[in-house]
């Protein structure tokens, strides 16, 4: 993966804006895990998979449909493209925007965190941009 620095420090340094190249091909990466880019990355067990499948679907199908119908959504409509595009813009609203991705899409947001095995509006608090970053701003923008 070859990431422009400028993107890198952009989305690090606007830390709640629901992008950031960083995490949206991070997502690429777990997707294509299994040698396919298709918003299934790889899961514990085949039951896993088969539940991921069903429930994905469902949520890209109501992304799709909220695009389609000029609804807003707390998710990039580039999204809407494709499975593997959801995925990444999914992960990106996960990490970036979490309290607002579990208010606009609550199945969403609780097959991410199962997924990523944490819960960043818990985490992050009322905090939208983590203070060890805070702190390190002005050296991110050298």
């Amino acid at each position: 993966m070859v990431l422009g620095w400028q993107e890198v420090q952009d989305g690090a340094l606007a830390g709640n804006d629901g992008h950031n190249v960083v995490f949206h091909e991070f997502a690429h990466m777990l997707d294509a895990e299994d040698g396919t880019m298709d918003g299934s990355p790889v899961l514990d067990s085949r039951a896993d998979y088969q539940r991921w499948v069903a429930q994905w679907s469902a949520q890209f199908a109501e992304h799709v449909r909220r695009v389609d119908a000029n609804e807003s959504t707390v998710l990039d409509p580039y999204g809407a493209t494709n499975r593997a595009e959801f995925f990444a813009v999914a992960t990106e609203a996960f990490f970036e925007t979490p309290d607002a991705l579990r208010r606009d899409q609550p199945h969403l947001y609780a097959l991410l965190t199962e997924f990523f095995k944490l819960d960043p509006a818990l985490l992050l608090g009322s905090h939208p941009f983590p203070s060890f970053l805070k702190h390190n701003k002005a050296r991110m923008s050298s």
